[in-house]
């Protein structure tokens, strides 16, 4: 009997399961991520078209041909697009389909268990799913193109390439001081609405008596100046945050006007 409860308890992982049935699906989605990143040059080759073939002719023909073609890429775009956020979507939702029934027998025998750990593969099928269904997973698919992407710039021209690569750093050092100086005040803000929380509760178990002694406005005072602290920490991590992204909208502006100016 001891030997059926450990089986029960330690089935196959079902996550091989899954990975196996849904591997079509992630090469589709890999496929469509090519044909995405390739069509994302249609706007700086059909920028180029038209200064080395209308700004020079004038031809208006020319330019009623070169924008029919754009439409048509664009719609193909935005087809793949939709289609592969559909796949990631619909590989979440065949994900949980095949885990949770295990996850949730795993999570209930698991009581049971000798060991000193308890795991939660519920809430871990949770983040999984969360994470194929949001566009975090699109840009694992999109990253082995940067280094394409750079070589056709580069072929363009070397010094369009420099910029790039100069402007890349500059983002990800945006990127990174914003995450520094912002992650204190938001660690900060979770912690005292962590303890905020807790001493809302308090007070609310302990209602009738602090109704009875007349606390009511002293401890409303109390949770009101811990509000206001929580509130102070997680503006001031939003501040950080907003003026990191302003900057880093405006240059990305800038290099982009560079770009075409050089």
């Amino acid at each position: 009997m001891k030997t059926d409860m450990k089986q029960q308890i330690n089935p196959t992982n079902p996550y091989r399961v899954a990975k196996a049935k849904l591997r079509r699906t992630f090469v589709f989605v890999g496929l469509f991520s090519a044909a995405i990143n390739l069509l994302m040059l249609t706007g700086p080759v059909y920028m180029l078209q038209v200064y080395d073939r209308v700004l020079s002719s004038g031809s208006v023909a020319t330019l009623q041909g070169l924008f029919v073609i754009v439409v048509i890429l664009y719609s193909f775009l935005g087809i793949y697009d939709f289609l592969r956020a559909r796949l990631l979507s619909r590989a979440s939702y065949l994900l949980d389909k095949m885990v949770s029934e295990s996850a949730f027998s795993y999570r209930l025998l698991s009581g049971i268990r000798d060991d000193k750990h308890r795991y939660n593969p519920v809430r871990d099928l949770e983040v999984v799913r969360g994470f194929l269904a949001s566009p975090a997973i699109l840009g694992l698919f999109d990253l082995p193109w940067i280094p394409i992407f750079l070589l056709v710039v580069f072929f363009i021209h070397p010094w369009l390439g420099y910029l790039t690569i100069a402007g890349a750093g500059v983002v990800v050092v945006v990127a990174i001081l914003n995450w520094v100086m912002s992650q204190r005040a938001i660690a900060a803000a979770m912690s005292k609405d962590s303890d905020e929380r807790g001493f809302v509760e308090l007070s609310r178990h302990n209602a009738e008596a602090i109704v009875a002694l007349g606390m009511q406005d002293k401890i409303t005072d109390r949770w009101l100046k811990a509000h206001e602290t929580s509130l102070a920490d997680s503006q001031k991590g939003s501040d950080w945050s907003e003026g990191f992204a302003s900057f880093s909208k405006a240059f990305r502006l800038l290099l982009q006007s560079t770009l075409l100016s050089v």
